[in-house]
């Protein structure tokens, strides 16, 4: 499967880990900024307009991808925008609206 920018994944990874006798495994969920033959770059933590520029307040994270031991695409493209002062019914209509 081929991924696009601000598609937003799901990443199973395995890590070093200290103390332990064996690698652990790992996930990162965030949205697709970058990938290359090395690694993968993804904002965990970011604004909800994909079009506004990177500055602190995003958390970026690179995936070394011979790590990397299975990519779930959890939603395509940027997620819905969602209005101020929506209830929880509201969400929950959008979200099974945009399930199927």
């Amino acid at each position: 499967m081929k991924f696009r920018r601000n598609d937003l994944l799901l990443i199973n990874f395995i890590d070093h880990s200290s103390g332990v006798d064996e690698a652990m495994e790992f996930i990162a969920i965030g949205r697709l900024v970058d990938i290359n033959e090395r690694r993968i770059l993804i904002d965990s933590w970011a604004y909800a307009d994909p079009d506004t520029p990177r500055d602190i307040n995003v958390d970026r994270m690179s995936v070394v991808l011979g790590a990397v031991s299975r990519i779930t695409l959890l939603r395509q493209g940027p997620s819905i925008k969602l209005r101020h002062n929506i209830n929880e019914r509201h969400l929950y209509a959008l979200q099974n609206k945009a399930d199927k």
